[in-house]
């Protein structure tokens, strides 16, 4: 039996679970900061990993009957291309990449496009945990995908180092990222673990910051704190042209009925920002539409004073025209307002008589003369 080909797959699994462990431990232990020795007691899995080159040095009574990592890589590669090869070609190539960075990023290529960027982004992630220093030049040296495969690596790193993570991505701002791909794949890592620096974050980034950046700050802030949440959503945007606040201000609010409509309702009631007021007016009816329209619209009428009132009524009774039209006609006696009433009849009848001519006939039988019936027959 030719011991240099078939070692790789008998130690892939021990190889691969140190890995995985690895990665999955590190969460515990404080973030390494790049150049600093990692505390003995609080990184032992960190040490583990870090023996990770000589594994087979230390599984076998002679270096000579070991293959070399190269060999090992090719040996992964081919293997049957099924889903058992993904461990043996990860766990090579990791060793490979620890060993022989600059070597082994230069035939990433081989890797088929379908293994590649999970069995890179994991090499690389554990590249940059162990010799941050060395990680940085040797990703700089990478010319193809680069924005993808810095992304991905940098993304399972913050899932247990965010902080590190955070700091190689900006000690690397001289490789372009216009649209913030790598700073995207990190922020989720970095929101749970820690929410004021994500937000600092983003904000430094000023006109860079997308839509997707700010949405979940914001989001995670309004679990903890709403005002908190509106108040940074204003901060960050009051320089800026591209973005409306209410585009974010009414993800806020989304957010808040999702995970509580009651805790909503009372945030509404104790606010006196009329957008904040009219985001979460439009929120909560929605949702209480979605269950029961006539509770939904007994709900928002005890806010008949307010002044974000009608344009929220009428928003919910067109919302309801098209999927609900029987339930809207139900519903358009008991509007009180009558330019309300009016523009719901007319919206109304243009959709109920598109969609079911002969319903929308009868209802229209159905009317007494007046104010609802003038306004539903209106072309």
């Amino acid at each position: 039996m030719n011991i240099k080909l078939w070692l790789p797959f008998v130690l892939a699994p021990l190889i691969g679970g140190i890995i995985g462990l690895q990665l999955f431990e590190a969460g515990r232990d404080e973030p390494m900061v790049p150049g600093a020795q990692p505390d003995a007691v609080k990184t032992g899995t960190v040490a583990m990993a870090g023996e990770l080159a000589n594994i087979f040095d230390r599984s076998a009574p002679a270096a000579t009957q070991l293959p070399d990592t190269e060999a090992a890589f090719n040996a992964a590669l081919s293997q049957a291309p099924d889903p058992s090869r993904l461990p043996v070609l990860q766990a090579a190539f990791v060793r490979w990449l620890l060993q022989a960075p600059a070597q082994a990023l230069a035939n990433i290529n081989r890797i088929p496009s379908d293994e590649r960027q999970e069995v890179v982004a994991h090499g690389l992630a554990l590249l940059a945990q162990q010799r941050p220093g060395d990680f940085l030049n040797y990703a700089n040296g990478m010319t193809d995908n680069y924005t993808n495969y810095m992304a991905a690596a940098m993304g399972v790193l913050a899932e247990s180092h965010a902080r590190l993570a955070l700091e190689l991505v900006q000690r690397n701002q001289g490789r372009a990222d216009p649209h913030g791909v790598i700073i995207g794949a990190i922020l989720p890592g970095l929101i749970r673990n820690d929410l004021a620096l994500a937000a600092d974050t983003i904000a430094a980034m000023q006109d860079r910051a997308s839509i997707a950046h700010l949405q979940q700050v914001a989001a995670a802030y309004a679990q903890h704190d709403p005002k908190q949440a509106y108040d940074w959503v204003r901060r960050v945007l009051a320089n800026r042209t591209d973005i409306a606040p209410t585009q974010i201000l009414n993800d806020i609010a989304g957010s808040l009925v999702a995970r509580n409509p009651a805790d909503a309702a009372a945030y509404l009631n104790r606010t006196t920002d009329p957008v904040i007021r009219k985001s979460l007016l439009a929120e909560i009816s929605i949702q209480k539409g979605q269950e029961d329209l006539t509770a939904a619209w007994t709900w928002l009428d005890q806010y008949r004073g307010d002044a974000q009132y009608g344009e929220t009524a009428l928003n919910l009774l067109y919302r309801w025209s098209y999927i609900k039209p029987e339930e809207v006609a139900k519903l358009l006696p008991k509007v009180a307002d009558a330019q309300v009433q009016s523009m719901a009849a007319t919206h109304l009848s243009r959709f109920w008589r598109q969609k079911d001519p002969t319903g929308y006939q009868v209802w229209i039988a159905s009317l007494p003369p007046g104010a609802i019936k003038n306004s539903a027959m209106q072309p």
